[in-house]
């Protein structure tokens, strides 16, 4: 909101005074366009990004969709239904996965993500970059909806599961130190395991277990010291709280509870135990009265099905006193065998789907006797009003067809009379799935070639015959049927289609053939090499791609003709890590057996080959390669001994520096080179030090540990390892008294001390993006008042202080620092701008905003890169998306590049210099991600096309 009301400000002023600064901002954006050459399209195909999931906030809709890579894996997007509109907001990596509900509390959109090792509650503010991470999640998975995010109070409630405390109910605020416990309910490592979480009044209430009363009804503030039983409803076994309803006008909630003495029956809450009583014996004694009874307001009265002795199951409805919860009517007379199947409530009527002993049949009530009517029978076995939807007073659903497949539409005014079928489908043709659209109702036709769907039609009826037309053939269906999962968006809808040509992707309609069209085509028919890690070597440039069968190391000359895999034609090989080593290039390539290789290349076929197949010691993979005077060192995972390696480049030359014994797992991380030793992160089991801070020499004998930081097994766990001078570095610790802060060591014990305790007590400040400029480390940091913010330090504790406070309300959240033109650039978010380019000359006078690229919300500025006198990022525009942008160190001199993609975002990455060209990957909607240039010098001869087209 303050970045509105400024943008309002600003906008009044320069109306009134001039219109210099939008000029400016046009000048920028409008500036000719270098040529960006596609260098090869490596992989193509057809690919679908499998839409799902939709959720609607105003008029803008949340989905999950895969993210234009390899992986399949799904990310979340937002749409306000135009490709223009249509924004990746969250990856959650190769390996991961999204799983809904998401919520929106505040400002903030919660969810739930794996990354492929760790399931995490995140949190967003709906625009690209913007997800942070609250708390990792240990519950099943399998069924996100166990997890209950409920907004509260601009908070967000949840469960969650520790190995201290059980299944328990969580808080958070929406950053990370204030995501926490709530409280233990059910002390110690049992669980109390919260259900059904709703708000009433502005108190959270659930039903949550306990050894000593069972489970039963609690109530929450948000705070531990509010956090109360209400009441012990049925003593240690019973009680059982559930289906919880809160009339929109009442000052009490109704649920369903057992006791001993009164079986299952409804009681009524006003959230305090005086307040909280049976409300009506319906089947008197231990007989249950409301068992499995659904719940409907409609009006200032709840209805429900409820069964006592004399009548059977009927229809009932309750004012929230003992003297008017009453049966309505009996629909069959005496103790019949009816059984209600649902209670759905459009507009001023109640809808039942009652089973009787001959037949199913739908009826109508208006919560009298005499309004309560049998509208139609039929046979099949799902319910009528499973699939039904209610628009401009007409009640549409559809019936499967008794005698012969198929499928009835009905609709129903809620009058016998009115109540008949408007179209039918015969043979292979079924109903699909039913939306309203104002006053009309959209459906689709499937045709079915068993057992899959082959092709599907968007149809539309108004409620007659001949209002029931069809929109659009959406064409041959290749994986399942079309769904409405989504939410009205304006005066259209948003739906999953599948074609041919596009594969399955997210589509608008507004309920004509000219309003129906493919929303974006997220992952599109150029399929692509992803290609990445370029290096520039003796004339030549080599990266790794993915050409559809396996992956390569490929060199090319910057033309197709000469771009071609100089690891031949290996079977199932996967190239992994390039590390420049001036005159060749090392790489892991692993085979589809998990058996790590060492290879090296100088960028020719004859001088491409294998060091050293290392899964006969075995390691599975290879990390942290570094040089340390001309020796590669690097790091080995596996799961029977990792360690430190080194090698010279041939095979007797390869051998572990360090390794844990066989049949122990062993780590190392970090591999740091600093001055003539490596420091690293590593734990060599059997040990009692866990991961902590040691050196080496390149000997086994010169390998040592250099603190036990945290004594006992945890460890330690060195992370972020960074040169302060040629003999000390700092780093980040967990020392268990002072949670994970600020660590310096020069190679001994004695030298290794804690350099600032910025969070204080056993709070963590999480220092990261340690960066050496000029003898100063720069590092974000949370000091847990002002949340993330830039920091600064020595090595020393009074030398290290936060720089600035770049968002006084909350926290910058600093990334992709980068050194350039004297100063240290980065991005930030400071609460007015969003997330934009902002510069420091280690002071907080000289920490400012840059260049407010996005002047409607966040560029969000990414893969910063320094070649020469020119800083190369990615950032993000309404007008062009996510493009290639570059500055001289001077406002006036940050410009756009190139728009690659002029439909949507190319997202420029691994940017490397080769000869004149700037080599990096891009993404355009005919090639998919593959590798580019352009010329770096903008003085040389270029071609300028608007549009951009590629070639």
């Amino acid at each position: 909101m303050n970045k509105i009301i400024g943008r309002i400000l600003i906008l009044c002023t320069l109306m009134t005074l001039t219109v210099a600064a939008p000029l400016k901002a046009a000048r920028r954006e409008r500036q000719p366009l270098l040529q960006a050459e596609l260098v090869a399209d490596l992989h193509r195909g057809t690919l679908s990004s499998f839409p799902n999931q939709y959720t609607a906030f105003g008029n803008d809709v949340f989905f999950s969709a895969t993210a234009n890579d390899e992986s399949g894996a799904h990310a979340l997007w937002r749409t306000d239904g135009t490709a223009a509109g249509t924004i990746l907001i969250d990856y959650p990596g190769p390996e991961g996965y999204l799983s809904f509900p998401l919520v929106k509390s505040a400002d903030s959109y919660y969810y739930v993500i794996n990354d492929g090792s760790q399931t995490q509650l995140r949190r967003s503010d709906g625009t690209p970059n913007s997800a942070v991470s609250l708390t990792n999640l240990t519950l099943n998975f399998s069924n996100p909806s166990q997890h209950q995010l409920t907004p509260f109070n601009g908070n967000l409630l949840f469960v969650n599961q520790d190995s201290t405390h059980g299944i328990e109910l969580w808080v958070s605020n929406g950053t990370l130190a204030g995501t926490h416990l709530l409280q233990d309910i059910n002390p110690g490592i049992a669980s109390s395991s919260p259900l059904e979480i709703f708000v009433f009044n502005g108190i959270a209430y659930f039903s949550a277990e306990t050894a000593a009363n069972g489970r039963e009804l609690w109530r929450s503030d948000g705070t531990a010291a509010g956090t109360w039983l209400v009441k012990d409803i049925g003593g240690a076994v019973f009680g059982s709280p559930y289906g919880f309803l809160v009339p929109e006008s009442a000052e009490w909630f109704l649920f369903h509870a057992f006791t001993a003495e009164h079986g299952n029956e409804l009681w009524i809450s006003d959230g305090t135990a005086n307040g909280t009583q049976l409300l009506k014996d319906i089947a008197p004694g231990q007989q249950n009265g409301v068992l499995f009874a659904d719940l409907v307001e409609l009006g200032d009265t709840i209805y429900f099905n409820a069964t006592d002795p004399s009548a059977g199951e009927e229809l009932w409805k309750t004012d929230g006193t003992t003297d008017g919860t009453v049966r309505i009517t009996e629909i069959v007379a005496g103790n019949g065998q009816n059984h209600f199947r649902a209670i759905e409530r459009y507009g001023d009527r109640l809808y039942l789907d009652i089973s009787t002993p001959q037949q199913n049949e739908v009826w109508v009530s208006d919560g009298t006797a005499a309004g309560t009517l049998r509208l139609m029978s039929y046979q099949s076995s799902p319910s009528a009003l499973y699939n039904a939807v209610y628009a401009d007073g007409t009640l549409i659903f559809s019936v499967e067809r008794f005698e012969q497949s198929g499928h009835h539409l009905w609709r129903s005014d809620g009058t016998p009379s009115g109540t008949y079928i408007v179209a039918s489908t015969a043979g292979n043709v079924r109903i699909g799935s039913l939306f309203a659209l104002a006053n009309s109702v959209l459906f689709t036709k499937v045709q079915y070639i068993a057992p899959q769907p082959d092709s599907v039609e968007l149809w539309r009826t108004d409620g007659t015959t001949g209002g029931t037309q069809r929109i659009i053939d959406v064409g041959h269906f290749i994986e399942t049927d079309v769904l409405f999962e989504g939410a009205a968006l304006n005066n259209g809808v948003l739906f999953t289609g599948s074609t041919t040509d596009s594969g399955r992707e997210p589509w608008f309609t507004d309920g004509t053939q000219a309003g129906t069209r493919l929303v974006r085509d997220i992952n599109p028919i150029g399929r692509s090499s992803q290609p990445i890690t370029p290096i520039s070597l003796n004339g030549h440039l080599l990266f790794n791609a993915y050409d559809g069968v396996q992956s390569h190391l490929y060199r090319t000359d910057g033309t197709p003709a000469t771009t071609y895999p100089v690891t031949g034609a290996l079977s199932n090989l996967q190239v992994k890590q390039l590390k420049d080593a001036e005159t060749v290039v090392y790489f892991e390539a692993e085979s589809r057996f998990d058996d790590a290789r060492l290879w090296r290349s100088d960028g020719t076929e004859a001088g491409t080959w294998e060091v050293a197949n290392l899964s006969a010691d075995n390691v599975e993979s290879l990390q942290d390669m570094v040089l340390l005077d001309d020796i590669l060192y690097f790091s080995a995972a596996g799961s029977l001994g990792g360690g430190l390696w080194r090698s010279d480049g041939t095979g007797a030359g390869t051998w572990p520096v360090k390794r844990g014994q066989l049949n122990n797992f062993s780590t190392v991380h970090w591999v740091t080179p600093i001055g003539d030793q490596l420091y690293f992160a590593g734990a060599f089991q059997p040990s009692d030090s866990g991961e902590e801070l040691w050196r080496s020499d390149g000997t086994t004998s010169g390998t040592q540990l250099v603190a036990d930081i945290h004594p006992g097994a945890n460890g330690s766990n060195p992370s972020f390892l960074t040169a302060l001078n040629d003999s000390q570095l700092l780093f980040t610790a967990d020392d268990s008294g002072k949670g994970r802060e600020l660590w310096s060591s020069a190679g001994s014990a004695d030298t290794t001390y804690l350099v600032k305790d910025i969070a204080g007590g056993t709070l963590s400040s999480f220092p990261a993006f340690l960066t050496n400029w000029n003898g100063i480390v720069y590092f974000s940091a949370d000091d847990g008042t002002t949340g993330r913010e830039l920091w600064r330090s020595d090595g020393t504790g009074i030398g290290t202080y936060r720089v600035h406070d770049i968002h006084p309300t909350a926290a910058s959240q600093p990334e992709w620092a980068t050194i350039f033109a004297g100063k240290l650039f980065f991005s930030a978010d400071d609460g007015v701008h969003g997330r934009e380019l902002w510069v420091t000359d280690g002071t907080a006078a000289g920490t400012q905003l840059f260049q407010d690229i996005n002047l409607q919300g966040s560029s969000a500025p990414q893969n910063l890169t320094v070649i020469d006198d020119t800083l190369w990022f990615s950032a993000e525009t309404p007008i062009h998306g996510r493009e290639l942008w570059k500055t001289d160190g001077t406002p006036a001199g940050t410009v756009l590049v190139a728009d690659i993609n002029p439909s949507g975002s190319s997202n420029p990455a691994w940017f490397t210099a080769h000869g004149i060209h700037l080599y990096f990957t891009a993404y355009d909607p005919t090639h998919g991600t593959e590798l580019h240039r352009i010329l770096r010098d903008v003085s040389l001869p270029y071609q300028v096309n608007l549009p951009l087209v590629l070639h």
